[in-house]
């Protein structure tokens, strides 16, 4: 039928029309959807970016942290190798000042340990080696001074008998 026909083309013609009409509106709201699918995009790749970055920063933050305390570990190791070698050269020294005060206090080394050494105190062994000394001194100014007495005492004696010897010389 050809009313039906012209119908049908006339629903053709308005199907058209409205989808020449919705074609620019259709255009539009695509563009618009590409536009934020594209910013949505860029946002995405943006907060990636970002987050890398943080987490770039936060490992380097790591690292110079584990650096730091790792150089710190070394600076307490090294000082307290340091301090320990001290310690070392301070008891070497202090075996040597017990070892030389024996030496002139006379007693034998030969049998001595180093936990004997460890064991003797240096400046009680120095007061003993001066006391010693100190007696030694006194001794001998002892027997000194009674030399002198004797010497002095014979002396006398001789001038005692002698005097009237000379005397009676010059009489």
């Amino acid at each position: 039928r050809p009313e039906d026909e012209v119908h049908a083309m006339a629903i053709r013609e308005q199907l058209y029309y409205d989808v020449r009409s919705s074609v620019d509106d259709e255009h539009a709201a695509m563009l618009e959807r590409k536009n934020m699918i594209e910013k949505r995009k860029e946002e995405a790749e943006r907060l990636a970016q970002e987050r890398l970055k943080e987490e770039m920063l936060a490992k380097a933050a790591k690292e110079a942290a584990r650096k730091a305390e790792e150089e710190a570990r070394k600076a307490v190791e090294e000082r307290k190798r340091r301090q320990e070698k001290a310690q070392m050269i301070q008891k070497k020294m202090e075996d040597m000042e017990k070892k030389k005060i024996m030496k002139a206090m006379g007693r034998s080394l030969d049998n001595l340990t180093e936990e004997d050494l460890a064991k003797l105190d240096a400046d009680k062994l120095a007061k003993e080696h001066a006391d010693k000394d100190k007696k030694k001194k006194e001794a001998a100014e002892r027997k000194t001074k009674e030399m002198a007495k004797k010497l002095d005492y014979t002396f006398r004696a001789i001038a005692i008998e002698e005097l009237p010897l000379i005397k009676k010389k010059y009489e």
